[in-house]
């Protein structure tokens, strides 16, 4: 008896040990504790940018929130509402500290529920911060609960549109320059040309995850920046807000 109550102690102990130390050993992390690993804090108008010890992003932060302040200038300029009060931008060092604390190595990330966008730093002009941003912005007038697209069933979101989630983030991160790549409506013509374009019904729904994202991606967007720029954002709001009764 008195080994299993020994033994009892330890496993009890262990178990303790286990949960306080479940962040940094990567089971179940709170935000709590990647906020410890990003230990800098910078405050802008709009953001909270939390960022790691690192002695070049520290250098350039001020820089970097001025990124995050323009591009949100864009998003709300372009989708006609206000600016949250306050998003937060977990900023990690590299895609391999971004992948130790929340999972996702090459993936960026946002939570509009929670008014949060998980980046790494990336070369001045971040590439993909306006896009992660959008989520966000969107989340103004997607559903009440989660911040996203989605089709009601009697008050309760049950039918997420990726889709729509996905293709306003990229109709709201148009391309500003040219020197490197296609624009979405370009793309989108090369696609059709080769009969490798999505059918633009099949992707605001769950057919949407049936096709290469990059090309699902690509022809959502495009047909949603036609939608803004030919019928203007209150439209796209209501779509985004219904979940995606384009009736």
């Amino acid at each position: 008896r008195p080994a299993c109550v020994a033994l009892a102690v330890a496993s009890g102990t262990m178990a303790v040990w286990l949960w306080s130390a479940s962040g940094s050993l990567g089971f179940s992390v709170a935000v709590e504790d990647i906020q410890d690993a990003l230990p800098g804090r910078y405050q802008s108008e709009h953001f909270l940018i939390h960022y790691p010890a690192d002695p070049d992003i520290a250098r350039d932060i001020a820089l970097i929130a001025e990124d995050h302040e323009f591009r949100l200038a864009q998003l709300v300029r372009d989708l006609g509402v206000e600016p949250p009060s306050r998003i937060d931008s977990y900023y990690f060092q590299s895609p391999e500290q971004k992948f130790q604390w929340m999972g996702a190595r090459n993936v960026y990330m946002a939570k509009p529920w929670r008014r949060e966008i998980y980046m790494n730093h990336q070369d001045f002009p971040h590439q993909v911060l306006r896009h992660e941003i959008a989520h966000v912005v969107a989340g103004e007038f997607g559903d009440p609960i989660f911040g996203v697209a989605a089709g009601r069933v009697l008050g309760i979101p049950l039918f997420f549109n990726v889709g729509l989630i996905e293709g306003t983030a990229v109709a709201a991160d148009w391309p500003d320059h040219f020197d490197k790549a296609l624009t979405p409506h370009q793309s989108v013509k090369a696609m059709q040309a080769l009969g490798y374009a999505p059918p633009t019904h099949k992707l605001f729904s769950t057919g949407f995850l049936s096709f290469a994202s990059g090309r699902s991606y690509t022809v959502a967007g495009s047909f949603l920046r036609f939608l803004l720029d030919e019928y203007g954002a209150q439209p796209l709001r209501s779509v985004y807000r219904n979940g995606g009764d384009f009736m």
